[in-house]
């Protein structure tokens, strides 16, 4: 069910590859039977070193990048639960007021009380909620669906130079989602926000300067997980 490119990304890695008809649990119970045989599972659902990683790395780095900003949201997409998990323990001890907000996919939205109808999205929404993520963790969670987030990649990639995957532009139309809210929320006018305009003048000999971000508007972290380079062969970037 995953892109011909994940495939191959994997033989490359040199493993042998058995394709398994259903969604991930009957891919996970063929896993436990290989296991039963003698085989090693990494268990990205279940084992701690997952959330562990983000909690040491990615949390970390968004630390450094926001330098003294106060982070106001965390977004992330939740598949394994490891990257919301992991990072947002992490920015909730550097902002104890963070909220963070989980992404599904609407034919799967199981942490919302949803049927899961389809697995449209790779590597987000397995149907299921996976032991790694702290759901305490969670101030709430955002639906999405996949046309809209496949668009959303193609804007990313025509309009700012930036070819990601499913879940990352999913991930980004719920971060603007809560952005909006953030600011109404605070009475903050959307204008005096940056919106998603990238012109830093980086042809040109003398480069514009860029306006300051006013102190008010929210400051909103998501994650973009792999590349769009991925998804080439699912025809995502063929549309308009």
């Amino acid at each position: 069910s995953k892109s011909p490119e994940r495939r191959e990304i994997m033989r490359a890695y040199g493993a042998d590859l058995e394709l398994v008809e259903g969604d991930i649990t009957d891919a996970r119970e063929r896993a436990d039977e290989l296991e039963a045989e003698g085989m090693v599972q990494v268990r990205q659902f279940e084992n701690p070193a997952n959330p562990e990683a983000h909690y040491r790395t990615t949390g970390a780095e968004i630390l450094e990048q926001v330098g003294g900003s106060t982070v106001d949201a965390l977004v992330a997409g939740i598949g394994t639960g490891g990257t919301i998990t992991g990072t947002g323990r992490r920015l909730r001890e550097a902002f104890p007021d963070l909220e963070v907000v989980g992404v599904e996919p609407e034919d799967s939205a199981v942490l919302s009380g949803g049927d899961v109808s389809g697995d449209s999205f790779q590597g987000m929404g397995p149907g299921f909620v996976s032991p790694n993520l702290d759901r305490d963790l969670l101030d709430g969670v955002e639906v999405v669906d996949v046309e809209a987030a496949e668009a959303e990649c193609r804007r990313l990639a025509r309009e700012e130079g930036l070819l990601v995957g499913q879940s990352s532009g999913g991930s980004l139309l719920a971060a603007k989602r809560v952005a909006r809210r953030l600011a109404d929320e605070h009475d903050v006018d959307p204008g005096a926000c940056p919106g998603t305009d990238n012109n830093v003048g980086i042809l040109e000999e003398s480069p514009p300067a860029r306006e300051p971000i006013p102190d008010e508007c929210p400051l909103v972290v998501t994650v973009f997980w792999d590349s769009g380079e991925r998804y080439m062969s699912t025809g995502m970037f063929d549309g308009e």
